[in-house]
């Protein structure tokens, strides 16, 4: 457990909704479950579910969101997560409620609560008939031969089965279609968030292709998509902010 300073601002994640170490993490890229399990209790898995349990009013119980545009962090590549509110704490993600909470966060603590993440299941819930409709509905927006091109493109990154750049990219399925739609939207006005790699990438996408890549996404099963750990970033083109 860390010192009660940073607990306290975990607090103001309520608010936001999400001193450098230099702990190494070992180097696994399987997406089995339970290596990721065994990396969370490495990690202080009980420091990381102190945090997390501030985070469930925005990003869900057990970061299964609720809401149309915030994403589920469960089942989320921990290293995407950690990515992240790494570019919150710099500024490289203008959101002022994050930025405010993640400033107070160490790396250890940023490390701990996105293992905990990590390790979540992200099944819904959903039951067979419904998760067959939505596995029949993917499939078909992607025999559509444009959508297929744009999910190729796409599984570059952010493949469900493959721990790409060791994980530095999020997985995408199962997420809501409006979150995916906001996300893409920002990056190809440069509202928010700012890549150039995903913006050269958006700013070719008309809004059908937005609407259908983000309805192909949103009925995939994020079910396999499991984790990761977590590595020193080497220099890339921004992925926090992806």
């Amino acid at each position: 457990m860390k010192t009660i300073s940073w607990m306290i601002a975990a607090a103001a994640l309520i608010a936001g909704c999400s001193e450098s170490e230099t702990d190494t993490v070992s180097d696994l890229t399987s997406s089995e479950h339970q290596s990721v399990v065994e990396a969370v209790t490495a990690l202080d898995a009980e420091a990381g579910r102190t945090v997390a349990s501030w985070c469930g009013d925005c990003h869900g119980k057990d970061g299964v969101s609720s809401s149309r545009y915030i994403p589920h962090l469960a089942g989320q590549r921990m290293q995407y997560l950690v990515d992240g509110l790494k570019a919150y704490k710099e500024g490289l993600r203008d959101n002022p409620a994050m930025h405010t909470v993640v400033t107070s966060l160490n790396e250890q603590a940023m490390k701990n609560v996105t293992a905990y993440y990590a390790a979540r299941s992200p099944d819904k819930g959903d039951q067979p008939a419904s998760r067959a409709g939505a596995t029949a509905k993917s499939s078909a927006l992607a025999a559509a031969p444009k959508i297929a091109k744009w999910v190729q493109q796409c599984n570059r990154c952010h493949d469900d089965n493959e721990f790409t750049d060791p994980g530095h990219f999020p997985v995408l399925s199962g997420q809501r279609e409006e979150y995916l739609a906001y996300a893409l939207h920002a990056y190809q006005n440069k509202f928010l968030r700012n890549s150039s790699m995903m913006h050269a990438m958006t700013e070719l996408m008309g809004r059908a292709d937005i609407r259908d890549i983000t309805a192909y996404y949103a009925q995939r099963s994020a079910k396999d998509s499991v984790g990761g750990t977590v590595e020193e970033p080497a220099s890339r083109d921004d992925p926090s902010n992806h």
